[in-house]
This record gives C-alpha cells, sequence and structure tokens, in this order.
C-alpha cells in the first residue's frame, strides 16, 4: 500500500519503507527457524509454567539445554509469522497422518431432530446444545460422541469421521463430514448456541472487524 492501513495506527508513525524492510526481515527469519525447529530436541514446559530446566535442575546437562532451547523458542512465536508456523505445522501433520483407511469412527447426528427443536422453537439445551434427548443441536451431539474420536482417527488425512444422519437416505463419501462441519459452524456464527459474541461492529456491520467475535 502507498500509506499504512488505518487499523494499523500504531504504526502511523513510521517511515513506510522501514516497514517494509522490517517485514522482509521477519518473513526470512521466520523461514530459516520454521525451518531448523526439527533440528531441536524440544521438552516444553513443565506443569507450572516454568521450562523443564528451571522446574527440574535435577536434568541432565543435555536435557536441561533441550528444555532452554524449548522456551527460547516459546519467546518467538510472536515474531514468527503466520505463513512460516503454518508450512511447519503442515509438514509435522504430514509426516504423522495414518494415510491407510478412509475415514475415522462412524457418528450418527440427527439433524431432523434439531430442525423439529427450532421450528417449535426449543432452547438448544445449554451451551453445547446438549439435552437428554441427545442434543438439540448438531454440535451438542457431536460433543456427546467425541469419545469415539481416537487417536488413530485424528491423524486421519480426510474424513476424521464418517457421518450417518438419522433418517436421511445419505450414503456419507465425504459430504456429509463437510455437511456436518458446516451446520456446526453455523449453529456458533448464527448465535442460537450463545457459545460466541458478535464484536459490537459485527452486531452494527460497520467499521472492520465484523467476522471476528
Amino acid at each position: 500500500p502507498a500509506a499504512v492501513p488505518i487499523e494499523y495506527d500504531v504504526l502511523k508513525e513510521l517511515p513506510l519503507q522501514a516497514i517494509r524492510n522490517r517485514l522482509v526481515l521477519l518473513h526470512h527469519f521466520s523461514e530459516l527457524i520454521c525451518q531448523s525447529v526439527s533440528m531441536f530436541e524440544l521438552l516444553g514446559e513443565s506443569s507450572s509454567g516454568q521450562p523443564a530446566a528451571a522446574a527440574y535442575p535435577g536434568l541432565d546437562t543435555a536435557s536441561n539445554t533441550a528444555a532452554t532451547d524449548a522456551h527460547h523458542l516459546n519467546k518467538l512465536r510472536a515474531i514468527v509469522v503466520s505463513s512460516a508456523k503454518e508450512a511447519a505445522f503442515k509438514k509435522v501433520i504430514q509426516s504423522t497422518m495414518v494415510r491407510d483407511r478412509q475415514h475415522g469412527p462412524i457418528v450418527e447426528l440427527n439433524r431432523l431432530l434439531v430442525k423439529r427443536s427450532r421450528r417449535s422453537g426449543g432452547a438448544s439445551g445449554g451451551a453445547a446444545g446438549s439435552s437428554s434427548d441427545g442434543g438439540r443441536s448438531v454440535l451438542g451431539q457431536m460433543v456427546s460422541k467425541m469419545t469415539f474420536l481416537t487417536q488413530d482417527a485424528l491423524f486421519l488425512p480426510h474424513r476424521i469421521w464418517k457421518v450417518k444422519f438419522v433418517g436421511e437416505s445419505v450414503d456419507d463419501c465425504g459430504g456429509g463430514y463437510s455437511e456436518s462441519i458446516a451446520e456446526m459452524c453455523e449453529e456458533l456464527m448464527s448465535g442460537s448456541l450463545s457459545m460466541l459474541i458478535p464484536t459490537p461492529n459485527g452486531r452494527e456491520e460497520a467499521g472492520t472487524s465484523r467476522d471476528c467475535y
């Protein structure tokens, strides 16, 4: 852009060329860091939130060094650009995914019950839409079946679950899975579950960040 966009008012006093140079440097730095992450032994943090080296001083020198590296890398999260982090995450996901199965467990969802509940003006049944009759929202029904999703299912590249819509002649070859996710997103975004609160700009349909919650 020829000028700093209004939503970045904190940067308006800085020269545009300096901002561009810093952005290029951040992108280059992010690429180098994300390409090198796999070379570090990462132990993460202890349950107290401290790096393992500080929480467990009895660890050997190599473990302490690894824990310190993990702590320093964790501090870099705020300055690593999203595209580089996404590329690093994709590499991890691709290397750990299970490829010898087409889909995860079969999950029954009753959309007809949800439609009847909406027509009758029934409540969504709590924060996750769960109720004694199985859930009056697609999200509530899916939450009640989360125990079916094993670690192997979560490692699948495509359909984590296969959908069987109760009372509907739908053979899920991928479309039903996508529909179930779309309906859960619609329930969250429409406000029918009262779990997400739209921003004031979203409610008034004015200004920026209208699609945020």
